[in-house]
């Protein structure tokens, strides 16, 4: 069973517009605001000939996709502009950057509550994953610790380097006994905007 736990975040269509003329140059996105580091498709309407100059920013990077479709990226938090070139106008338009919410560690594959001890096994890597509408980032894993509870004493306190189980996890996975308790916890993952540290805890109980 493929499960991928998701964050669900409200997502309202956002058009920033100087004036209510069908005619005035605005861009439209998808999204309320922009999340740092993320990849945003945006489009541009009202303006007589568009192409790369048509938008700039000092909050990112805006690479042109062709007709009236952008992609920004941005780089800083906080409340920024567009500045939009039509003929000889600069039209200034507000928009806000905040990082993006915390990823939700997940193993590939596996249900919170799944217990299969020869299927668990076979699992060698941990990803987290963030779901934001159509936004979708994968994050680097740095590493993670794991505990096992065995007859209520801890039995095996490590930290995982890296995404991939190491083989001293991938030993004590394979003595997996009935009643025995994983503990995942202490994420270092790469957001977008940098490392972070998730403390959320992800249990397996072994049937």
């Amino acid at each position: 069973m493929k499960i991928l736990v998701a964050s669900i975040i409200a997502i309202l269509f956002f058009s920033c517009k100087v004036n209510e003329s069908i005619d005035t140059p605005t861009i439209t996105s998808q999204f309320q605001i922009f999340y740092l580091g993320v990849q945003h498709k945006i489009m541009l309407t009202g303006v007589d000939k568009i192409d790369s100059t048509s938008i700039k920013t000092n909050s990112g990077q805006i690479k042109y996709m062709g007709k009236n479709r952008f992609v920004f990226t941005p780089n800083k938090i906080g409340p920024s502009d567009f500045f939009i070139y039509n003929k000889d106008n600069e039209i200034k338009q507000h928009f806000i950057v905040t990082k993006t919410p915390d990823p939700i560690p997940a193993i590939i594959h596996l249900e919170k509550d799944y217990s299969d001890t020869n299927r668990i096994r076979t699992y060698k890597e941990f990803e987290p994953y963030e779901v934001m509408a159509s936004i979708f980032y994968l994050g680097h894993t740095e590493s993670f610790k794991v505990n096992i509870i065995r007859n209520d004493s801890l039995v095996f306190n490590h930290t995982n380097i890296g995404g991939q189980f190491d083989e001293a996890l991938k030993r004590q996975i394979s003595s997996l006994k009935s009643k025995d308790i994983l503990i995942f916890s202490n994420w270092a993952i790469n957001a977008p905007e940098g490392l972070r540290i998730i403390k959320d805890e992800y249990k397996i109980t072994i049937d």
